[in-house]
């Protein structure tokens, strides 16, 4: 099914660029780009010449990218059909180790989506002009999420969105869950300290 979709795409080479307009710590524009070759049975999208991993955390990881480049490729050739391993087969996707979509450690990744949507964003920026009712318009390429942090009432501590916050300022309703001697991710402290924000205050951590 997904073949004979293809089939009745524009076959060439369609390339697209655009920048990053930072990584949070002060860096940037990167810029980063894509390739798209589409042919009879094959299907590339190709990031080479993209911004090596940057020191802000807006790094994504190879997974990631290779995830996203599914959901553009599933958009754009069978949105209808459930989706299964085999829709698959037609795709490549490409880019180099070490670059902000297919970061390797110790690059910072907790907001990757800011990389991540550029990895379908430039597809769809390839292709638009080409597949103009198969494509709709770009996204705003930014979660835009409000972060809330704040004093813990008897220690005056900064309550912050690292693995220390669980510590600083833990829910009292729900207590961590994580096992002996892990380490909470950023992501979750963060939610902790919005929940218990919510509530109307922090607790004092329990001996």
């Amino acid at each position: 099914m997904v073949r004979k979709e293809l089939a009745k795409l524009p076959h060439g080479i369609f390339a697209a660029r655009d920048p990053l307009d930072g990584d949070g710590l002060g860096g940037g524009p990167f810029e980063v780009c894509v390739k798209v070759t589409i042919e009879a049975e094959r299907f590339v999208i190709d990031y080479t010449g993209s911004h090596p991993q940057v020191p802000g955390p807006i790094n994504t990881t190879r997974t990631g990218t290779e995830s996203r480049a599914r959901a553009i490729f599933c958009a754009i050739t069978a949105p209808h059909l459930q989706t299964n391993g085999g829709m698959f087969r037609p795709l490549e996707v490409r880019c180099p180790e070490g670059t902000v979509f297919t970061a390797k450690r110790p690059a910072p990744t907790s907001t990757y989506w800011e990389s991540g949507g550029f990895a379908i964003d430039l597809v769809r920026k390839a292709l638009a002009p080409h597949l103009p009712d198969r494509l709709p318009a770009g996204s705003f390429l930014s979660v835009c999420a409000t972060i809330l942090s704040a004093r813990h009432p008897e220690t005056d501590e900064l309550a912050r969105t690292d693995s220390s916050a669980l510590e600083t300022a833990r829910p009292t309703t729900s207590p961590s869950k994580s096992p002996k001697g892990a380490t909470p991710c950023a992501c979750c402290a963060t939610h902790s300290i919005t929940r218990t924000a919510a509530r109307g205050g922090f607790a004092a951590a329990k001996a």
